[in-house]
Parts: structure tokens; sequence; C-alpha cells
């Protein structure tokens, strides 16, 4: 059965922490309780993925990857829950709402992610030690800007009056670049009130200083807020402003604020039109910080935080150390920066047939080795290695110490590659069983094989299984072998419900010719790009609002560049749905 949506869920209401613009730690507790708007907006019975239902409850379109439900339903506006700022963006905006200052680093605690991404909003919880964390830093960033006051607040400060007006010009500066749009009259009166208040009790620097350090403190800079205008032909859906619309751009291609030019586009009405959108998206791709920027959504995506420790057995892969671990780590990164900006294509994410290689990988990929540390791309077999699904890094990844790991490689093609994820494992699984009566050797697959049926999993590890067991021809490491404990091995396997794909196939370099061509993949990376970029979980999606996207990254003969283009013109990016809202 072909799989895909399943229906989409409410999420949780959300407490808002309200960080008022005061001086020290402003935290109030909570001012409102906000829905994310999920199953409130058109089209919210179409889900996108089957996010774990098995079998999914809408059949996909083979014409397009997405739901067959959608009718006229397509194009829509997405669900928009209440963003924070990630520790990276937080540190790179205000390192460009301070250009004149080296802006001393924030020590903050680790994001958390969740379904893989550091973006979403499930992930996203204010704990005390954030809040205290975040008043630490803007009190340095305060001080930092005191420090260099002639750099920053360039204005005359000669007698009351200029001084007045001189913290006047700077305040709406300030708070006009740091809320990402022009502040409200009563945004402004209130910093007014701080500034004027503390320069007459001490003076000019120090009232910089405290309003610095509050601002930096408000949910208006530290949320990306979005409260969208309404319009009577689009009911359940707001158009978002030329300010919110440039803010969504600079976030998903710099991970930081708008710059200038960007600015001036949402001032003029520029971002009102997909034209004026889409010609600003132009220039911010031929960005270099858009590379480093989209480089993270790709790391996420493909669950790169799988390589951050790599630890394998000494008795089983002696030359497997630490600089071996780094540089599978590096070779991944660097080479899907090349396959999504020089081969700039889908299918080459599932075809290529390079590498990046040096000394310390040569005999993973069983090549000569380069005679240098550095990676350099070179030719692989192709009949051994296709694209991401053989790339060593994330086999090894996908792999525990001493043996490969056909469970996780196949959760992690139909999760992360098909958007169908299986259902989590049940409660009390016991550990792997790896003797069995005779004591005869056995491959992993063998014993998984034995271990499932035995098991009473069958069920799940069906079409889990179906694709884990197409990688067998990869050991803990990722190097290609043709035999396991002496045995020959077996990775003949087959595709079960999928839109596209399904058949019986040999091995990962046949598997990932199958994905090449599938809608189903196709719609998937559309899907993935939308969840990190929105901040939205797998059941909050609504593939059909993915329809232009999909159809336009289709037809450009699934270029990335098109993807990025389609994506950010589509309804689905340039609105949003309605909200509700309770006391």
């Amino acid at each position: 059965m072909a799989r895909t949506g399943r229906e989409r869920k409410p999420r949780a209401r959300r407490c808002v922490i309200e960080m008022g613009l005061a001086v020290g730690i402003a935290l109030t507790g909570c001012t409102a309780m906000i829905e994310d708007g999920s199953g409130t907006g058109p089209g919210s019975p179409a889900g996108g993925g089957s996010g774990g239902g098995r079998p999914a409850e809408v059949p996909l379109d083979p014409q397009t990857g997405l739901p067959s439900n959608c009718g006229e339903q397509t194009d829509l506006p997405a669900a928009a829950p209440l963003l924070r700022l990630t520790n990276r963006e937080y540190q790179n905006t205000v390192r460009d709402l301070f250009p004149e200052l080296t802006v001393p680093a924030p020590v903050l605690p680790a994001d958390n992610h969740d379904e893989g991404f550091d973006t979403l909003s499930s992930a996203q919880a204010v704990s005390p030690t954030l809040i205290e964390a975040l008043d630490e830093h803007a009190a340095k960033v305060a001080a930092a800007v005191v420090a260099a006051l002639p750099r920053i607040v360039p204005c005359s400060q000669n007698g009351a009056a200029q001084e007045a007006r001189c913290g006047t010009e700077f305040l709406s500066q300030l708070l006009a670049r740091a809320y990402r749009r022009p502040p409200a009259s009563d945004e402004l009166l209130r910093a007014q009130q701080l500034f004027d208040s503390a320069r007459a009790s001490w003076g000019f620097a120090k009232a910089v200083e405290l309003s610095v350090r509050g601002v930096l403190k408000t949910p208006q800079f530290i949320y990306r807020l979005e409260l969208g205008t309404k319009e009577p032909e689009q009911p359940g859906s707001l158009r978002l402003t030329g300010h919110e619309l440039a803010s969504r751009l600079s976030y998903l291609f710099w991970d930081s604020m708008p710059d200038a030019e960007l600015t001036r586009a949402a001032t003029s009405g520029e971002l009102d039109t997909e034209a004026g959108v889409e010609r600003q998206a132009a220039r911010m791709l031929d960005d270099p910080r858009t590379r480093a920027a989209l480089s993270t959504f790709h790391s996420q995506w493909l669950r790169f935080e799988k390589m951050r420790e790599l630890k394998k057995s000494s008795a089983d892969y002696p030359k497997f150390r630490d600089a071996t671990a780094a540089a599978l780590r590096a070779s991944a990164e660097q080479y899907i920066s090349y396959l999504f900006w020089q081969r700039g294509d889908l299918r080459g994410l599932f075809t290529d047939t390079k590498a990046f290689v040096n000394d310390e990988l040569a005999w993973i990929y069983g090549v000569p080795p380069t005679g240098s540390s550095t990676l350099s791309l070179v030719s692989v077999d192709a009949t051994q290695r296709a694209g991401i699904l053989t790339l060593a890094g994330l086999l090894a990844g996908f792999a525990h110490e001493t043996s490969d790991a056909p469970v996780l490689r196949g959760v992690f093609v139909l999760d992360r590659l098909l958007c169908d994820s299986p259902p989590p494992p049940p409660k009390g699984v016991p550990p792997l069983q790896t003797e069995f009566d005779g004591g005869a050797a056995m491959t992993t697959r063998e014993i998984l094989e034995k271990t499932h049926v035995n098991s009473g999993c069958v069920g799940c590890h069906d079409a889990i299984d179906g694709v884990g067991f197409g990688f067998g021809h990869y050991d803990a490491v990722g190097a290609y072998r043709t035999h396991e404990r002496g045995l020959l091995v077996n990775a003949a396997s087959e595709l079960k419900g999928t839109l596209d794909a399904d058949g019986k196939f040999e091995g990962a370099v046949e598997l990932a010719e199958r994905l090449a061509e599938s809608k189903q993949a196709q719609a998937c990376v559309a899907q993935q790009l939308l969840r990190y970029s929105l901040g939205l979980s797998k059941t909050e999606v609504n593939a059909c609002a993915l329809s232009s996207t999909v159809q336009r990254f289709s037809a450009s003969g699934m270029k990335f560049r098109e993807l990025l283009l389609g994506y950010v013109t589509s309804a689905a990016f340039r609105r949003r749905q309605t909200i509700d809202t309770a006391p």
C-alpha cells in the first residue's frame, strides 16, 4: 500500500515567556497560551509523511509524490509556531546587530533537537539556565557597546537637548534593527522612557548600556514573531508583512537578521510580490553566508550528528582511530556541499560516484593512498558507491562499534529520504540475541532475521529490514565487503510500501537508483526543508502546501536552487495559517 499522510494533530499549548524591556532577568512568567494553528488552517486533514503510522491513511499521488486527496487545496499556507532564535541564530544576529564590535561569544546551554532538527518549536523550551545566560551575555554586549560608544552612537551629545535627540535617534535605529521591523509607537515609548530615566540618573553612556541590555532580552529580539495581516478573501490565512518575510528569508539563508538591502526591499513593498521575493532570494543564494547556513540544514536533515563521536572496536578495526573519525566527518561535510552547490541536483545526491578522500580514508573507500592528509575529490568504484547512501561517514554513523546496523540504516532511508517514518520500538525490547543453538557463524542479517521472527516484530521490521538489508556490503566503518565472518554477504532486498520505488533490489547502489527517480523522495526533500525552516514537527506538516514547490523542483530536473526559489515564493513560505489565542 502506498503511504503518506497521517492526519495532523494539534500540538499542545505552549507558554510564551515574557522577557520585558528592563534591567536584570526580566522573567514574568506565562502571559499567553498560544496554539500553533495545526489542524485549523485550510486543507488541514492532509498530512505529509506517515509520521510513524503504518499503514498510512492517505495515499500519494504518483504524479507529484504528495497526498492524493489535496484536490484544489494546494499551495496552501503552512502552520507557523512561535520560534525562538537558536544559539547559532542568536550569536549571528548579535554579531550583525553590532558589526562595529568584536562581540563576545555567548555561553548558552546547548540547543535541544527534536526529530533531528534544532529549529523545531517543540525543542525550544526556555529554561532558567538559558534566561540567566542570555542576561549575562546581554550585559557583556552592552558593556562592549559603551566601550566603543563613539563608533556605535556617532551623533552629537553636547548638552541636554542634543543628548535627548541623539538618544531618540539611537533607540529608533536600535529597535528597528533588533526587532527586524519598524518598532511600534508603544515599544518606542517604553524604550524612550527607560532611556530618559537612566540618563537623568546616571548619564548618557549608562542609559545606552541599559537600553541595549534590555532590548537584547525582549521577546521581539529573542523570538521570530510573525503576526501577519488578515485578508478577507483568504480566510484561515495571514499574509506575512514584508519585514516578516525578510526575516524568514534571512534566517533560512543566513542564520541571521536581514541586511540593509533586504530591509529596503521589505520597506519598499518589493517583498509583497512573488517576483520581489525571488529576486532577493536569488541574490542571497549567491552570498557566501548561504553555504554555511544551508550546510546546517543538510547536516541536520541527514543526521550528521551520528558521526559526532564515532568509536569502533580496535580489535575488529585496528586502522580506525580518532583521526579517521574526524576525516569521515569532514569528508561527509565537503561531499554534501559539493553535491548541493556543484552537482546541484537530487539525482546527483543519490548517484554520484565520487568521494572526498585522504590517506586516512583510502583504505575505507578502497582507493590508492592519496599521499596527503588533505581531503580531495576522487572517483570511486561505481559498482560499490552511489551518492549519500554509500557515504562512508554516514554508514559508520548508522552502525555499531563492531558490526553494521541494518535497522538504523533502514530507518534513516525511510525517515529522512522518504518521509515515511516507522513507529518507535515498543518498550521492553530485549537486547539483540547473537548466540543461537549450534554456535555456527552467522551474518548480521541472519541474526536479525532469526531474532525478528522469534520476537514477533516482523510486522514492524518488514519494511525497515527490506531497506536495511540492502546495505549488507558495508561494514561498521563504511568499507565495502563481500564477506562477513567468512560468509558471503546477501544484499538482496525489497523496498515495500512506497509510492513509486517498490520492488526487489540488490545492494545500496540499486536502491540509490530507485530513489533518484522517486517522486516520493522529491517531495520528501521539500518537506524536510519546510520543517526545518518553519520549525514544524512531522505531524504538523500539511504536504499539500508544498504543491507548487515540488512541481517547480521536478520540472527543473530536480535542481536544488529551483527547490529553494520555489519554496520561498510559495504560499507555504509567504503566508501562515491563523492561530488561536486563549487567555
